[in-house]
């Protein structure tokens, strides 16, 4: 429903900033990291962001805000830093998706499943470089994929076009 709402006003960009699990506990593992993708990719995707940030990288509290973790808060303190599986999760798209890459539509059912894989593909046109990343959420997948399963090409060229329709 947001991105439908924002369509009512062409030309405005929307940045996802500061974001966390609101939970209290520390988390290192791999279901919240999973949540973590599956909201990026929402918003990436659907929402069409132009920009998403974490709340914070390193730190101290026993709360779901870091994707970093110390147990060091004086001096004096053991200094320890622990990454937990979410730093995984952003850094995922943060290594691959770089500024002035523009994000391109990925079309299949195999490749929007929102309770198995997901997907984004990127273009710099600048550059050339293409960038597509899957996420497997809830099993490993073993089976070979093509650029053109689902009867089409993964990415249609949209680099200008924030509708991303094909040319």
């Amino acid at each position: 429903k947001l991105r439908e709402k924002l369509d009512a006003f062409p030309g405005w960009r929307v940045f996802q900033t500061e974001y966390c699990i609101m939970q209290a506990g520390r988390d290192l593992g791999m279901e919240s990291a999973l949540h973590v993708a599956r909201v990026m990719h929402g918003d990436l995707s659907i929402v069409n962001v132009a920009g998403w940030s974490w709340w914070l990288a390193l730190s101290p509290h026993d709360y779901k805000d870091g994707l970093l973790y110390t147990d060091w808060k004086k001096p004096g303190d053991h200094e320890t830093v622990t990454a937990s599986k979410m730093l995984w999760a952003v850094g995922h798209h943060s290594r691959f998706v770089r500024p002035g890459m523009v994000r391109v539509a990925i079309d299949g059912t195999p490749l929007q499943n929102h309770a198995g894989l997901l997907a984004t593909a990127y273009h710099d046109p600048a550059s050339g470089r293409w960038s597509l990343l899957p996420w497997g959420l809830d099993r490993t997948f073993t089976r070979h994929m093509a650029l053109t399963d689902s009867g089409g090409l993964i990415a249609k060229r949209c680099f200008a076009d924030a509708t991303c329709k094909a040319d």
